[in-house]
């Protein structure tokens, strides 16, 4: 995430990487404190698995599509970092209040 960081650091996406930098370690602590009260806490869509799935398919195919597509943007990872950044925040704002309901 630092190197997306440092790669979008003069565009709008900035915002959405911050975003999935903080959402990242949110969702992973959130499960680790709920775990360390007795709650076993696997709910969620984006777990890690998903994420790194995500990531790197859309890292991969992001030039064959914007080749196929003639943009010049590599559009499909600018949508998987802006849907990444909003559902890890849901995530772990999920994971918190079901950890409160358990507790």
């Amino acid at each position: 995430m630092g190197g997306l960081a440092w790669a979008f650091r003069d565009h709008w996406l900035l915002f959405f990487v911050i975003l999935c930098f903080i959402g990242f370690y949110t969702v992973s602590y959130a499960k680790a404190r709920a775990e360390a009260n007795g709650v076993k806490c696997d709910v969620g869509t984006f777990q890690r698995p998903e994420r790194i799935f995500s990531l790197g398919l859309s890292a991969i195919f992001s030039p064959i599509v914007s080749y196929y597509l003639d943009i010049p943007s590599p559009i499909l990872i600018y949508m998987v970092i802006v849907v990444l950044g909003v559902g890890t925040m849901a995530t772990s704002a999920y994971r918190v209040v079901y950890t409160f309901k358990k507790l």
